[in-house]
């Protein structure tokens, strides 16, 4: 391996796309037992051999996690089978610098180090443990098995995985690489979603034709390809010497998303525009809104019954009615909630609105907000309010901020503003793919803030126009 690669991001890249591919392969394939164990041995020895590359691994096979490998009437999520290769490689690798003499006690000492400055592995682990303790004291025992399976995927897994990061990402390059895995995640899951439109599959809706690629409804595709889209387009944004690499990624998942016709995305990537055009160049900024204007324009062409029919008996009306049974359900239960996947089992018997009779089987609230408050009770909803007050301060510092942040700390920010302002009207958190890229861009937004050198960074300065601008809004002491 090490002949193969000269240095260690290459060496990871290897890695990652060995493994993704090889349990791909056995998916596709159907093999038998026997083969999937030699290939769980193999990504084992080689997230061994990088532990970075094994959790690249992990994000790129993120949104095929309801596609999972099949093996004697059992099913075995790939990222999920990632994720345990990467804890195993990751573990010996740890354990082995431990038990050495010689750089054993300093190996302690770096561990102990990077756990106390990880910001992100406190609120990781806050919110599991909250969790558990939902799962602990259900209001309804007879759903515990699916309480459990979703809180192994929505807080367990992502535990794990901020742990992993937080243990084995040390050097300057991990940050950037996973970033590099969560766009060809997106890139592939967008490519995978146009193919439905030359096969002719997908979800006709309102007289077009919405693409699905991994996933079962297009709204779910929406929710994984917004995040990654304002994650890539802001990477291409704030880094011109990869615009010709990422020239095609931003691309794709701007078709992708867009073959999604997913009204709650549209309006998440409208917002990532704006931000993005207010730290731009006065000519930039113009061109900008002119091309989201011309894209807007081109959709309602499109699509015009879908982008208008909203309220009269569309999505939006809908949504209305399952928020208006989520807080029926919020007076009820309003201190401890339903515990995780709670909403489904109480919803449909005994909240749902005669007009959303034809969603009887959602499983969210369709708002961030109060699928937190469902499933996590007031600490819960609390939780998530935090975030939301974060990423909306941590935007308003990009756009009239003075500091040096690492770019790969801003860019998160937007992938998270993303996420956060599509889950407002759609699941924004409590799905594994969502989870886990959600954590990731965390990670990446709170973790890797800070750089060394000023190459890997970028000025939150605002040009002169807007410092003037907004200071004239400020109260004179």
């Amino acid at each position: 391996m090490r002949r193969l690669a000269s240095t260690p991001q290459r060496e990871a890249m290897l890695v990652a796309a060995t493994s993704a591919t090889l349990l791909t392969l056995c998916r596709i394939f159907q093999a038998p037992l026997a083969v999937v164990v030699v290939a769980g041995v193999i990504c084992i020895a080689l997230a061994l051999q990088s532990p970075v590359g094994g959790l690249g691994a992990v994000v790129v096979t993120l949104p095929w996690f309801f596609e999972p490998l099949e093996v004697r009437n059992s099913s075995f999520p790939l990222s999920e089978l990632l994720l345990v290769a990467a804890f195993a490689g990751a573990g010996a690798t740890l354990i082995r610098r431990l038990v050495t003499r010689s750089a054993g006690r300093v190996e302690a000492t770096t561990v102990l180090e990077q756990v106390r400055r990880s910001r992100a592995l406190p609120l990781a682990a806050a919110l599991a443990a909250l969790g558990l303790l939902h799962l602990i004291w259900l209001n309804e025992r007879t759903i515990f098995s699916s309480a459990l399976r979703e809180w192994r995927w929505t807080m367990a897994e992502p535990l794990l995985l901020v742990l992993l990061l937080t243990l084995v990402c040390r050097e300057r390059w991990t940050a950037p690489f996973l970033a590099g895995c969560l766009v060809a995640a997106t890139t592939l899951a967008a490519l995978q979603g146009l193919t439905d439109l030359f096969q002719g599959t997908g979800v006709m809706a309102e007289g077009v034709r919405r693409v699905t690629g991994p996933y079962r409804h297009p709204n779910a595709l929406a929710l994984f390809l917004a995040r990654g889209w304002a994650l890539t387009a802001a990477w291409w944004w704030f880094e011109p010497r990869a615009r010709r690499l990422l020239a095609v990624p931003v691309v794709t998942i701007t078709l992708g998303l867009a073959a999604t016709f997913s009204r709650g995305a549209l309006a998440a990537t409208a917002i990532v525009i704006i931000v993005l055009a207010c730290v731009a160049a006065p000519k930039v900024r113009l061109l900008a809104l002119a091309g989201a204007c011309l894209a807007v324009i081109g959709l309602v062409v499109v699509a015009g019954a879908r982008m208008f029919d909203t309220f009269g008996g569309g999505s939006a009306s809908l949504r209305i009615d399952i928020w208006r049974s989520a807080i029926d359900m919020l007076r009820d239960h309003p201190w401890w909630g339903y515990g995780p996947d709670g909403f489904i089992t109480s919803y449909a018997p005994r909240y749902i609105q005669p007009t959303a009779w034809g969603e009887r089987f959602t499983s969210h609230a369709h708002n961030l907000l109060l699928d937190f408050w469902l499933r996590l009770g007031i600490i819960g909803a609390a939780f998530a309010a935090l975030a939301v007050v974060w990423c909306c301060t941590a935007v308003l510092h990009v756009v009239r901020g003075s500091e040096r942040v690492a770019k790969v700390s801003v860019i998160a920010v937007l992938g998270l503003l993303a996420a956060l302002v599509h889950g407002m009207v759609d699941n924004a958190y409590f799905a594994h793919d969502l989870a886990m890229s959600a954590w990731l861009l965390v990670w990446l937004a709170i973790d890797q803030r800070g750089s060394d050198s000023k190459e890997g960074t970028v000025d939150l300065a605002c040009p002169r126009r807007w410092r003037f601008w907004l200071h004239r809004l400020t109260p004179v002491r």
